[in-house]
């Protein structure tokens, strides 16, 4: 019986290499944290989280305009409400996307 072929030297060790950065969100939903120029000033006076979408409201004051209660995607002058999460609220204005926090 011939002799066993020698076996094959181990692979070496593969240096660990750290995970990829997670992808960059897509530039229409970078939010920014102050209004945007030409915007008018934004309050919220009320804000009413849901894990239902459709049960969330904000009652926001928006520039000299009395108070509105909106839901997410309902607008008031030119700022669109886009969602509404539990301490503060992204809206839109001229295309470009902003958050208000909550006066806590």
């Amino acid at each position: 019986m011939p002799p066993a072929a020698p076996e094959p030297p181990p692979e070496p060790a593969a240096a660990a290499t750290p995970p990829p950065e997670p992808p960059q969100p897509p530039a229409e939903r970078i939010v920014a944290t102050r209004l945007p120029d030409g915007a008018p000033s934004v309050e919220i006076n009320v804000l009413v989280y849901s894990r239902v979408p459709s049960h969330r409201t904000v009652t926001l004051t928006v520039g000299s305009s009395g108070m509105m209660t909106l839901h997410e995607g309902e607008t008031t002058g030119e700022v669109v409400v886009e969602r509404i999460f539990p301490d503060h609220v992204e809206l839109r204005h001229q295309g470009r996307l902003f958050a208000v926090k909550t006066n806590e």
